[in-house]
């Protein structure tokens, strides 16, 4: 830091930068990153879809169930929400093992 003044006596401070050794900038390291970010991405985009077909295939199940029986009404949206839930989650239960065989998901 230099200090110095004027003729009227104000003092002006001039900041010297300090040195800053930075690593050498790792091409490979950030495109790892970048790699990174895209596998997450895709995973994320994925799952979100595995999400609406299993919850897709409840539903249908669900509304067949519900018009199977003929419900209508509260309980056939009760029975048809439940029967849903169960199938969905049994589907996603089913593709993660599926999945796991086939070494896809570790």
């Amino acid at each position: 830091m230099a200090a110095g003044g004027d003729a009227l006596g104000n003092l002006h401070v001039r900041l010297q930068p300090a040195s800053i050794s930075r690593p050498p900038v790792d091409a490979g390291g950030i495109i790892a990153i970048i790699n990174a970010s895209n596998r997450a991405m895709a995973s994320i985009a994925v799952s979100v879809l595995a999400i609406l077909l299993c919850g897709g295939l409840g539903a249908l199940a669900g509304f067949g169930l519900s018009s199977a029986i003929g419900w209508s009404g509260v309980g056939g949206a009760i029975v048809a929400a439940l029967t849903g839930m169960v199938v969905a989650t049994l589907a996603w239960i089913a593709g993660s093992m599926v999945l796991r065989r086939l070494g896809w998901l570790r």
